[in-house]
């Protein structure tokens, strides 16, 4: 083990500090080459010998990778004459890449594949099993990175379970489309300079040259063309409009509220007998509301022997001629009568 802890001590301390590109990039192949040491425990005859390795793997994200490995472990029996024997070990791996932005990636690894051991004399014997461990990539380039690697192998047959480790060193090589992992740098924002104001006399917001409404009082607020805002687009601003939200098209008076010249309550917009007489009763449409009776009386005198009527009494015939507007069904009845002056043949 001490053979195995020394290469990592030295990755290690080869990565402190060393900070780099995006090292495990997703959707590339990597193909590993590595050599060190197999160790057989339990009740297998074999001695500690060399080991070779080949791994073909295939990183799906920065952080996961899947190997496809072959080892072969040339050894000699504990025991007997005929002492040769060669151990295939194929195996598939999942990898989880712990710091995968940094030069230096640590990992783990987990897998399942067989033991196939070749004796120079004998029966062949292949065993399945499970293997775990860790390791250590450090890239010395996007492309190429030293390595080291630990196993430990559990192998199951029909006697016992076996125990082996497996430590070794070597290069990996990362081919297929390569992109350059470094992120992009976010260009510096492009801050506008302010815009230099040219002269804001009422101090609107609004400068000068685009001011259609110079002179604006402080504190109304005013569209982008600086004048006063007026909501309902009745023509009177919103600072002084007593009657906001005004239907569109509604004569206003100079408070924005909707024009009553007839002064019955109903605004000229809904009226539909203006002129109504001040103190008639009327409905929502503004028109006078129908009564049992109206009456008016009037007396006017004639000069004596004529029939002229003295403008004194145009002022009464007016209020006459108005309520027959107002109420055209009303009937009048007219009389006439004459005075004691002049004698009776001629009255």
């Amino acid at each position: 083990m001490k053979r195995l802890i020394l290469p990592l001590m030295i990755l290690a301390v080869l990565g402190l500090g060393s900070k780099a590109d995006a090292q495990i990039t997703p959707e590339r192949f990597t193909i590993s080459g590595l050599f060190g040491g197999y160790v057989f425990e339990g009740g297998e005859d074999l001695k500690d010998s060399t080991a070779w390795g080949l791994r073909l793997g295939y990183d799906f994200t920065p952080h996961l990778g899947l190997e496809a490995a072959f080892d072969y472990a040339p050894t000699d029996r504990k025991t007997g004459s005929r002492n040769y024997v060669d151990a295939y070990l194929y195996h598939l791996d999942g990898l989880i890449y712990l710091t995968p932005e940094e030069r230096l990636v640590p990992y783990l690894a987990a897998g399942l594949g067989n033991i196939y051991r070749d004796p120079t004399a004998g029966q062949n014997n292949t065993d399945f099993g499970l293997n775990y461990g860790a390791g250590l990539k450090y890239f010395l380039t996007p492309r190429l990175a030293a390595r080291a690697d630990l196993r430990h192998y559990i192998y199951f047959n029909e006697r016992e379970v076996l125990n082996n480790f497996e430590y070794t060193v070597g290069l990996t090589y990362v081919y297929g489309h390569y992109e350059h992992k470094r992120k992009a740098e976010a260009p510096p924002p492009v801050v506008a300079a302010p815009q230099k104001m040219v002269g804001d006399d009422d101090h609107d917001g609004v400068a000068n040259d685009l001011d259609k409404c110079p002179g604006t009082a402080p504190g109304v607020p005013v569209d982008a063309n600086g004048c006063p805002k007026d909501s309902d687009g009745d023509g009177v601003a919103n600072n002084i409009d007593q009657c906001p939200d005004t239907p569109a098209g509604a004569p206003v008076d100079s408070k924005g509220c909707p024009k009553d010249s007839d002064g019955d309550g109903v605004p000229d917009y809904l009226d539909k007998c203006p002129g109504t007489l001040p103190g008639v009763a009327v409905d929502a449409t503004g028109c006078p509301i129908a009564e049992e009776k109206v009456s008016m009386k009037l007396e006017v005198e004639f000069a004596s022997g004529k029939a002229d009527i003295d403008p004194k009494y145009d002022s009464e015939l007016q209020k006459v001629a108005d309520l027959l507007k107002t109420y055209p069904k009303t009937t009048a009845e007219i009389e006439g009568h004459t005075d004691n002056t002049g004698s009776l043949k001629y009255n």
